[in-house]
């Protein structure tokens, strides 16, 4: 009886541990999400850590990751390989967080935002330990939000880690999906050479107003010639007439402004090379009268009488 209890207690972790699966899936209520058609899959995006060092991920949901050039068998910690493991062209190499026996249903929640499921989220806190702070294990939070595709293409997942050992995964899939809800589109990764950008809004609207002025002529020339007319007489030049509207109203508004500037009342007259305003007022019954400084000058001077 004695020989029958050790070898139970013995045997009992080794058979827990090969039956025992993870649950890859959460049910709450009436929303129910379950991933575990991706075992086996493997998905590799790019990013920065804080400090801006750049790192590429290998993502094996509900998975451990098993590839020698991928683990990392030199981590100090002993956390060699798990569902998320993050390496450097310097062969730095972490894991993130792993997909084994201490997952449970506890571990799964929906993912929402702004009080709306948006799909579900697993959360690890069983990361290697190596260069954090304090010792403490890295935490992980995988996100799988509603997106488009069933499996995302690589660099369209991105992994977030704003401050020390803890990260964020937004896995976009159809598989988070709700009833009727509409499919994000995929964040593409900038470091992804295939991300290709539309025009920018001045780029388009230069586009738009070169068409625009190419019709003009083509179309306002057809018609023309259809009226009879050849020679330089069938180019349209109706739109002359804006420049010319919008060269005569600068002049206009120019002159205005200088006139409010400079008033009729005063002369302008360089003394130094500094142009300074004279002006001389005279009462007459009440009321100013302006004269010319210069022509003041010149009447005073048939007052002058020499003793």
């Amino acid at each position: 009886m004695m020989l029958a209890t050790v070898f139970f207690l013995i045997t009992a972790p080794f058979v827990y541990s090969q039956t025992y699966k993870p649950p890859c899936s959460v049910t709450q209520g009436e929303f129910s999400f379950d991933f575990s058609s991706f075992e086996g899959k493997r998905f590799i995006t790019q990013g920065k850590d804080p400090k801006g060092n750049e790192y590429v991920y290998h993502f094996a949901p509900c998975d451990t990751i098993a590839d020698a050039g991928v683990e990392c068998i030199m981590d100090p910690g002993g956390v060699i390989t798990g569902m998320v493991i993050q390496r450097s062209q310097d062969d730095s190499c972490f894991v993130l967080g792993q997909f084994d026996s201490s997952i449970t249903p506890s571990n799964w929640d929906l993912y929402k935002s702004s009080g709306v499921v948006h799909g579900a989220t697993l959360s690890t806190d069983n990361g290697s330990p190596t260069s954090c702070s304090g010792g403490v294990v890295r935490t992980l939070d995988v996100n799988f939000v509603c997106g488009a595709e069933v499996t995302p293409p690589d660099n369209s997942w991105e992994v977030l880690n704003e401050q020390g050992c803890d990260y964020t995964i937004n896995f976009p899939t159809k598989l988070a999906c709700t009833k009727g809800q509409t499919p994000v589109a995929p964040h593409v990764n900038p470091n992804n050479n295939n991300n290709n950008k539309g025009p920018s809004f001045g780029t388009a609207v230069m586009i738009i107003l070169g068409i625009s002025i190419l019709l003009y002529f083509g179309l306002g020339t057809i018609f023309n010639l259809s009226q009879g007319k050849t020679g330089m007489e069938a180019v349209p030049t109706y739109i002359f007439c804006i420049f010319t509207l919008a060269s005569e109203g600068s002049v206009y508004f120019f002159t205005n402004l200088q006139s409010c500037i400079i008033p009729s009342n005063r002369s302008r007259n360089l003394v130094n090379g500094n142009e300074k305003f004279n002006s001389v007022h005279t009462p007459s019954n009440g009321n100013d009268i302006s004269y010319n400084k210069q022509e003041y000058d010149e009447i005073g001077e048939d007052y002058v009488t020499d003793f």
